[in-house]
């Protein structure tokens, strides 16, 4: 019950051009981004979780978290997204909810992942 009270209004955090997406315990947070300022607006957002984590004193496994550009000219700008003083791994694919995804929204890798477990 005091997780649901934790995670009751996080959404309202997210008020710049970034959305988000509750899962059970996890959160995802999107953006479409063009330009420098949504990158920008972007880091204002995880900067936000990253205080609201620190009042609430909720800690967040941000080593868990990882940032993936998907389809974009976004990562041509060689920014770095920070949770606090950690930056975010950038990844070019992600494992979520038990498929695998990557920057092209292609799923060759989550295809290779079943085939290499159907012949173990």
């Amino acid at each position: 019950m005091l997780f649901i009270l934790y995670v009751n209004d996080i959404a309202d955090l997210f008020t710049n051009g970034c959305l988000c997406k509750l899962y059970a315990v996890d959160l995802k947070l999107y953006a479409n981004v063009s330009t420098v300022i949504d990158l920008e607006n972007t880091q204002s957002s995880v900067n936000c979780l990253v205080e609201r984590s620190r009042i609430w004193q909720l800690k967040i496994s941000h080593t868990k978290c990882s940032f993936l550009y998907i389809n974009g000219v976004a990562n041509s700008y060689n920014v770095d997204l920070l949770f606090g003083d950690d930056k975010f791994a950038t990844v070019d694919s992600v494992k979520d909810l038990g498929i695998t995804v990557d920057g092209e929204l292609k799923f060759s890798k989550h295809i290779g992942n079943i085939v290499v477990r159907a012949h173990a």
